[in-house]
């Protein structure tokens, strides 16, 4: 009796499992930042954004703006301090939100689009050019989103100077030469700098611009060619990245 009695339970609990798997989580928020401060500009951007998840396809959802866009009062502060290097706030900008109008369609909606900005005077005149942000301070991004405090803070990249472009060891032209049928071989380059204080990785890439004429039409046309990375040991290593 105790034995049928054990297996009339086990097909009870067999028969009530699932193998529905629910990988939604209950709702958080959380919140997305992205920012771009550039010294040679005025404006700054911020992108504040919240993350989504729910039943369904998420590309789908990502195609639509209040997937992962704040709305109404939910960002209450949206500050960013200028810090000695005690620590100390020496000037506070406030955020103000923009709409971007021409974002390109990719996986998230556009073309509309929500950021932030804000904007610094000029700071100091440095030998390659007018500077916005001081490279001696720190930046720091505070915000409060339903309630939440956020915060980060960055240094800025000591402004550097590239060297002059090597010279063609092959040739005593000056300036770069397309190949043709007289020359069998590309000229050599060489672009070097020296890092600077926070900073490690380098990209290098070249703009080139020309003309293409057709006629009496003549349209302008651009292509920008990636040379390579490079990581510096220290902020006083010498870099380098051949170009051919």
């Amino acid at each position: 009796m105790q034995r049928l009695l054990f297996i009339g339970l086990s097909a009870v609990l067999l028969s009530s499992c699932s193998n529905d798997l629910d990988i939604n989580a209950e709702y958080k928020d959380i919140t997305v930042v992205y920012g771009l401060i550039n010294q040679r500009d005025s404006i700054h951007l911020v992108k504040i954004n919240k993350a989504f998840l729910g039943e369904g396809n998420a590309y789908d959802m990502a195609l639509v703006a209040d997937s992962n866009e704040y709305t109404g009062d939910a960002i209450t502060l949206a500050e960013v301090d200028r810090l000695d290097g005690s620590g100390n706030v020496v000037e506070t900008y406030q955020l103000h939100d923009t709409t971007i109008v021409d974002r390109e369609p990719g996986t998230f909606y556009a073309p509309v689009q929500k950021l932030f900005y804000f904007r610094t005077p000029f700071a100091t005149q440095l030998n390659t050019g007018r500077m916005f942000l001081f490279q001696d301070a720190r930046y720091r991004l505070r915000l409060k989103v339903k309630g939440a405090d956020i915060t980060s803070t960055t240094p800025i990249v000591n402004d550097f100077t590239i060297d002059p472009v090597d010279q063609d060891t092959n040739s005593t032209a000056s300036r770069v030469g397309l190949r043709n049928s007289f020359n069998t071989a590309y000229g050599t380059y060489e672009f070097n700098w020296k890092s600077k204080a926070d900073c490690k990785r380098f990209v290098v890439s070249f703009r080139f611009r020309y003309d293409e004429v057709t006629g009496t039409d003549t349209v302008p046309r651009t292509f920008v060619q990636t040379l390579g990375s490079r990581v510096a040991a220290s902020s006083s290593n010498r870099r380098t990245c051949p170009s051919s």
